[in-house]
């Protein structure tokens, strides 16, 4: 394979960044693309690919280089954020939340990242949510989610721009855009934010060897983590990690804390309920899963009904009669006309029994699948 010479590798890396300035993407790729055996070490190089793709609408080349990007250097944040957008086109909107949530757990005046929990939000509290999240990329809205590719000029008005900016607008503009980064925008469930770590609480436990230790740091940003999924409403994703908190080694008083949360947590619908986890993720650690919601497909067995419950072997992942994941016992407190023979998609609560090992599922409502 013939290599690059150094000095050609970075005219042409220098050429395809100022076209990316002059949003001329096509012009970027066609550069770049050809010479990735020779930049495969380069972050800017896949960062530049990266977010020409996004901005032409290949989304399905743009996740393969912020993927590369980000395994090059982590600290990659507008890469990450390139690449929650790529996710959030996919219809991977938990994947999106959870890159923004991280961003924001080491930057939280992160304007982007907060643009895009606020958007998904919005898109979230409206009818036709799937169809909000076409219209923005439909419109291109989705670019607000990305830094610019700046603005290019020629040195001689770089310098000039920057004398006149400096003169008249940088420090007004300066001091109203560092007011508006400052204010922190209103909680949309207020007594979710009114819980909080006072300095005198005792933020970890060194007297307990729990299964899962973490570091006061550790402990401040799951209590927030928690706090800011609940406050987007994503409350089965927070019932997890309060799961994950009270099965650590965070003081009492933090985990008291905690567990006054747990009533703001609403029970799905199949409306509303997005945010499953799988089988094999609940199983892999049940604690950690206990009191969280499921939303599984599969078939039923062994019904015995009583005049408080219906108790039954719920078949998990059998609803096509081809892969059987499991059978978890499961009851339901509710009167339904149950056939064997068919199969049906379930919305759950899982519970950990502490009289046997695994899983037990109330259910809490379901629909049939047909035979």
């Amino acid at each position: 394979m013939k290599s690059v010479p150094a000095g050609r590798k970075k005219t042409a890396l220098a050429r395809a960044a100022r076209l990316y300035k002059e949003r001329k993407f096509a012009q970027v790729i066609r550069i770049l693309e050809p010479q990735i055996p020779a930049y495969r070490e380069n972050v800017k190089y896949f960062y530049l690919l990266g977010m020409s793709c996004l901005y032409t609408g290949d989304y399905g080349t743009a996740i393969t280089y912020f993927r590369r990007c980000i395994d090059l250097d982590y600290r990659q944040t507008n890469a990450q954020l390139g690449l929650a957008v790529v996710h959030l086109r996919r219809d991977e909107t938990q994947e999106s939340l959870r890159i923004w949530l991280e961003i924001l757990e080491d930057d939280p005046k992160n304007r982007y990242a907060r643009l895009g929990l606020e958007t998904v939000r919005k898109i979230s509290s409206t009818e036709d949510g799937g169809e909000g999240i076409e219209r923005l990329f439909q419109d291109r809205k989705d670019l607000a989610l990305v830094p610019s590719p700046g603005f290019y000029a020629p040195g001689w008005l770089k310098r000039l721009t920057g004398i006149l900016i400096a003169l008249f607008l940088l420090i007004p503009v300066g001091f109203i855009v560092w007011q508006r980064l400052s204010e922190k925008p209103e909680p949309r469930r207020p007594d979710i934010a009114a819980i909080r770590i006072e300095s005198d609480d005792l933020i970890i436990d060194r007297e307990n060897r729990a299964a899962n230790m973490l570091s006061e740091q550790e402990v401040r940003v799951l209590f927030d983590k928690i706090k800011d999924l609940l406050d987007i409403y994503e409350d089965n994703l927070a019932r997890r990690e309060i799961n994950r908190l009270l099965l650590s080694n965070a003081g009492g008083n933090i985990k008291n804390k905690v567990r006054t949360l747990l009533p703001f947590i609403r029970t799905p619908t199949f409306a509303d309920f997005s945010g499953s986890f799988t089988y094999q993720d609940v199983m892999k650690d049940p604690l950690l899963y206990n009191g969280c919601f499921v939303r599984w497909k599969g078939r039923i067995s062994n019904i015995i009904i009583s005049d408080q419950r219906i108790n039954l072997d719920f078949l998990a992942g059998y609803d096509d009669q081809k892969v059987l994941l499991g059978i978890v016992p499961a009851w339901m407190e509710f009167a339904a006309n149950l056939e064997q023979s068919f199969a049906y998609e379930i919305i759950a609560r899982v519970a950990v029994p502490s009289e046997q090992p695994g899983i037990a599922l109330q259910i809490l409502s379901l629909h049939e699948l047909g035979l």
